[in-house]
């Protein structure tokens, strides 16, 4: 059973979703700054939401060069934290309704190599053929 609207935007969930997010990101400018303002920001973000007027910031644009130069469009802290609450939300959906063999964002891409080569192993062991389909959705 998922969560509906209002769990999803509870206080509570919120917070927990904060807690999710922020890990390994907190010595980032942009998480420092939402922190320093949490529950007014947390609180904001809630309001706009449970009127339905919540729009999605402009997205901040920077250059890096690591080597080649790379423009960089990167959404603020307030919208990740709505992105995460939908993974979760859309995750409790779809997870029970997958196959097992689905990964990336899920489970890891990492993962989802290490097991297609373990796979592959086994039918090649019973010589019979194997295929893997990568696709985004």
């Amino acid at each position: 059973m998922s969560l509906d609207y209002g769990e999803l935007i509870c206080v509570e969930n919120l917070f927990r979703l904060w807690r999710t997010y922020k890990k390994g990101k907190s010595q980032k400018a942009d998480v420092i700054e939402f922190e320093g303002q949490l529950e007014n920001n947390l609180f904001s973000l809630r309001r706009k939401l449970q009127k339905g007027d919540y729009v999605h910031d402009k997205y901040p644009y920077f250059r890096i060069s690591d080597p080649k130069k790379r423009d960089i469009y990167k959404s603020t802290v307030r919208d990740r934290i709505v992105r995460q609450a939908l993974y979760v939300y859309l995750c409790e959906i779809y997870e029970p309704i997958s196959i097992k063999y689905s990964f990336s964002s899920r489970k890891g891409a990492h993962k989802g190599v290490a097991t297609l080569l373990k796979v592959a192993k086994h039918f090649k062991k019973e010589k019979k053929q194997c295929l893997a389909v990568k696709c985004d959705i």
